[in-house]
């Protein structure tokens, strides 16, 4: 049996989202003592912002997040975007987050301009490429945007 991504496993999730939560903090383990204190603050921002600790959903959803924030910060390269969900998912074993990720994703402003011009970005450079892992994620894309829109429909109705 292969071994599982540990973007599949609650310890694996758990390390990866800390990883990130530390590159997006600036916080490395050679401060010492601050290390247990950030280690705490750590859980608490994910208790409060996803849940219960216990649950995989909620390492799942903060990786998500995590990584989003750390990519949006750092990206340089709009294709590069593209490529993390067709390629880097894949090879990392995260494809089961995407949808998490592209939540995460489109709640900042510029996300779907910056999707559309690696999209772009990649045709031109690859024009005879059939696109099969493209077209999946624009499907994906879609429905992101569909349970986006009808998320902001029901609090729309909730707050009238």
């Amino acid at each position: 049996m292969p071994k599982k991504s540990p973007y599949q496993t609650l310890k694996g999730l758990k390390e990866k989202s800390y990883i990130l939560w530390c590159s997006l903090h600036e916080i490395e383990e050679q401060f010492g003592a601050t290390f247990n204190e950030q280690y705490v603050r750590f859980k608490q921002t994910i208790r409060s912002q996803f849940g219960d600790l216990r649950y995989k959903v909620t390492w799942e959803r903060a990786w998500a997040k995590l990584d989003v924030a750390l990519t949006w910060q750092t990206l340089d390269d709009s294709s590069f975007l593209v490529r993390s969900f067709t390629e880097f998912a894949p090879q990392e074993g995260w494809d089961h987050l995407v949808p998490y990720v592209l939540d995460a994703l489109l709640q900042y402003d510029n996300a779907l301009a910056c999707l559309k011009l690696g999209f772009e970005r990649i045709v031109q450079l690859s024009p005879n490429s059939n696109f099969h892992r493209e077209r999946q994620l624009f499907h994906d894309i879609q429905e992101a945007i569909e349970r986006q829109t009808t998320t902001r429909g029901r609090s729309l109705a909730a707050a009238a």
